[in-house]
């Protein structure tokens, strides 16, 4: 995927904690680009590249809130005429029904609602501080309209939630997994979750680190593009109007600052100053849940729940890595008997974790696996629960939902992105 955001309006109606730290809702510019401009840019894009690779997707919010921008379904409509998989990112204050109708109308690919925690106190720390309480049911009711909009009309739009973590709910196992099952009880397809890195001291700053820095232009409501979110005004590549980015990463000014990114002594100082005041921080990794049976039984209760589904069954872990390993001392403790540890290392089959044999796949294939619960104890849940199902397993869980807080109180992210199918 080569990406270009587009700043359909350089505003925002919140706040938020993640924002970074040189944008400031209230002395932003406030600018609009038409219609008119952007039919222009529409036309520039379909040859322009991001390392080699021809834009294909482009993201119309402009990392603002893209509902301020009035006519973002007749804007939505224009890009999918173009060609273009478009992408919509909104914190879901300023949608409506009437809104929802337009923009599923319009053929959006994937809307993605920015909504950190599923409890007042946790909203109200990152997105909704100055707004009434009240305002995180409001955002919750807008998301469940738009998902029934889409499904009432069948629309191919996928629906994605994004939850911005800190360390407080880092701490919290149990919204962390309330949050998931709490989403996809609304019908999203998706929900991932995004951390705020920490501000860091001159002598810790070893490299830029944010998924998006540099990662694709990012092209304002004037047509000046810039290499990230924050839009630095002392970094500008180019004019999407007055000149031709045939290669956004040929251009001097993005070749020095991408030189630029891996020491940090040569970084502008707005770089700089995002990375010392913090900024989000994304790790895309995508993992699927299918078919994962706490979701009919045990929802956000964890380990517990687990041990008392299995205290007449035996069970095998799928994973000899250091989560299979911890996995394996938990059941051991709580009674619960470990048959084998599967592993696809050959490396280690006919060896053993404190007395279980690790075992491949064909030895598990001779044996009646309706009899076993899996506890997969990969990070590639996806595969693993193809491959856990195509050997014939029925019951199937996550070790990384049963995690719970340790004597510290925290709770490590295992799982970034869960995928609803």
């Amino acid at each position: 995927m080569a990406q270009a955001i587009i700043r359909l309006a350089d505003i925002c109606n919140l706040k938020c904690r993640g924002c970074c730290g040189h944008w400031n809702a209230e002395t932003a510019s406030r600018q609009m680009m038409s219609l008119e401009n952007f039919a222009l840019l529409l036309e520039k894009l379909k040859k322009t590249r991001v390392r080699g690779r021809l834009i294909d997707t482009l993201r119309l919010d402009g990392d603002r809130e893209g509902l301020c921008y009035p006519h973002i379904a007749e804007a939505i409509k224009m890009s999918k005429d173009a060609g273009f998989y478009t992408r919509l990112i909104s914190n879901g204050t300023l949608m409506s029904a009437e809104k929802a109708t337009e923009i599923i109308i319009s053929e959006l690919d994937l809307m993605e609602f920015s909504v950190s925690g599923i409890t007042e106190d946790t909203y109200s720390r990152f997105q909704g501080f100055s707004m009434p309480r009240s305002q995180f049911k409001k955002v919750c009711d807008n998301i469940k309209e738009f998902v029934r909009q889409r499904n009432h009309f069948k629309a191919q739009c996928k629906v994605n939630v994004a939850m911005l973590l800190d360390d407080q709910m880092l701490k919290n196992a149990d919204e962390y997994r309330a949050g998931i099952f709490y989403w996809e009880g609304i019908g999203v397809d998706c929900v991932y979750f995004t951390n705020m890195r920490k501000k860091a001291e001159n002598s810790s700053i070893t490299k830029l680190g944010g998924g998006d820095c540099a990662n694709g232009p990012v092209i304002d409501a004037n047509g000046d593009i810039y290499p990230c979110c924050g839009s630095p005004g002392d970094i500008v590549i180019c004019n999407a109007f007055t000149d031709s980015p045939l290669d956004y990463y040929e251009d001097e000014t993005a070749v020095s600052l991408l030189r630029a990114l891996s020491n940090p002594s040569e970084l502008p100082d707005t770089c700089l100053s995002c990375m010392k005041n913090g900024s989000p921080a994304y790790q895309y990794v995508h993992y699927s849940f299918r078919g994962l049976s706490e979701y009919a039984s045990f929802k956000a209760t964890g380990f517990k729940a687990f041990k008392n589904h299995v205290k007449t069954r035996k069970v095998i872990i799928f994973g000899a890595g250091n989560d299979g390993k911890e996995a394996l001392e938990r059941c051991v403790n709580n009674g619960i008997e470990v048959a084998y540890v599967l592993d696809n290392n050959h490396f280690l089959w006919r060896s053993e974790i404190n007395g279980v044999p690790i075992v491949g796949p064909n030895v598990l294939r001779r044996i009646d696996l309706s009899q076993f619960d899996l506890l997969i104890c990969t990070r590639d849940i996806s595969d693993a629960v193809k491959f856990a199902s195509e050997l014939g397993f029925k019951s199937i869980f996550a070790y990384a939902l049963f995690v719970e807080q340790d004597e510290r109180g925290y709770s490590p992210m295992r799982i970034r992105y869960f995928h609803f199918v």
